[in-house]
């Protein structure tokens, strides 16, 4: 089964009306049961690995605490040509704490959910997340619940670092120092 346009792809490119969009938004944070059984699909189909992608965060008004999680695989076409398609899997309020076991349950929930991983099988390749321990525990609870399942997944080969936060917090360190330096060398020059 090829999908013509991801839910996503469609609320990005603006095809549909403000009514549409809020309803598509609502169907990817819920994933309604036609959005579930469409997503089982695709990845069924899927000829290789899914690679997913998540991030946990808390809101800064309540403090509760979220996970995110998308995936990415390759879908084929009527035509037999390959195509990247990406999808939005879980956007799940946690219960408990922000730890790396609690977000890693989380994680094979949804993985369980979309059939991704199951007792007897896994199409899970990679995982990007950024570089908290709690995210190299998270990891370490999926190569836990494989190996529980008698299947391989090796969480320190197929954890992938965020890029970009990695870039992020260099930067952050960067501009941090500058300003200090900064915030020196104008005390001193107020003071000489």
């Amino acid at each position: 089964m090829v999908k013509e346009q991801s839910r996503l792809e469609l609320i990005k490119k603006k095809e549909c009306s403000h009514d549409e969009a809020l309803k598509r938004i609502t169907q990817l944070i819920a994933c309604d049961d036609q959005a579930l059984g469409d997503i089982k699909q695709w990845i069924e189909d899927a000829p290789g690995k899914i690679c997913a992608m998540a991030d946990g965060w808390s809101a800064d008004t309540t403090k509760a605490p979220f996970l995110g999680m998308t995936i990415h695989f390759v879908e084929v076409d009527k035509t037999g040509s390959w195509k990247l398609a990406a999808e939005v899997v879980g956007f799940k309020l946690l219960s408990g704490a922000h730890s790396g076991d609690n977000l890693g349950q989380y994680f094979v929930g949804l993985c369980e959910r979309v059939r991704i991983i199951g007792p007897r099988y896994s199409k899970l390749g990679t995982m990007t997340l950024d570089n908290t321990l709690s995210n190299t525990t998270l990891s370490m609870t999926v190569e836990k619940y494989h190996a529980a399942c008698k299947l391989v997944w090796n969480a320190k080969q197929n954890q992938l670092l965020c890029t970009e936060h990695v870039v992020q917090l260099v930067i952050k360190d960067v501009m941090s120092s500058l300003t200090k330096t900064t915030a020196i060398k104008n005390a001193t020059a107020i003071w000489e």
